[in-house]
């Protein structure tokens, strides 16, 4: 079985759940910079899989607007993070950081689970098929009169062997 290439925290990178009521409820009151901003900042936040560091010139580049830009803004972004201890922090997006690993893991699991149980019944289908070709050669054997006569293509009270000749010392023993 070969293990995924992707590890879970490069797999969830590709996305991030975006609520949209729940967006345009929380962002009404910004305007477009801010908004753009706010969102550029949780995909940082979602790509880097956690807290960004406290650091103006760093949030300004994530937010794409220059220093001055930035400590305009700053304020009215700050209530939707925990800023603390040099970091800011979004614990729903923690929340889903974590939701993410999970079902990837779970993902990852069932995959696995289904090539073994997958390889499991092809491994069985050719040993099936071995049995079945050995079966097969040995009834043809046994119709080409090979066999001794009391094989399992003559009948008792038959008077026909296997390929359908009358055979006389059956018909004695009627």
């Amino acid at each position: 079985m070969k293990p995924s290439s992707k590890k879970p925290a490069d797999a969830i990178k590709a996305w991030m759940p975006l609520y949209v009521g729940d967006w345009l409820r929380d962002t009404l009151a910004l305007d477009a910079r801010r908004r753009d901003a706010l969102l550029l900042i949780k995909m940082a936040y979602w790509v880097n899989q956690g807290p960004l560091t406290d650091s103006n010139d760093s949030m300004a580049n994530i937010a794409r607007v220059s220093a001055e830009g930035w400590m305009q803004i700053r304020p009215s972004l700050e209530p939707f993070f925990v800023v603390d201890g040099g970091y800011w922090r979004d614990e729903h997006l923690d929340a889903e950081i974590i939701k993410a690993l999970e079902n990837f893991a779970a993902q990852q699991n069932r995959t696995q689970k289904a090539t073994a149980a997958r390889l499991a019944r092809q491994a069985q289908g050719r040993d099936v098929q071995r049995d079945v070709s050995r079966d097969v050669a040995h009834d043809e054997h046994t119709r080409a009169g090979e066999g001794d006569g009391e094989g399992p293509n003559r009948e008792k009270g038959s008077d026909t062997n296997s390929v359908g000749e009358t055979d006389p010392s059956w018909e004695d023993a009627a």
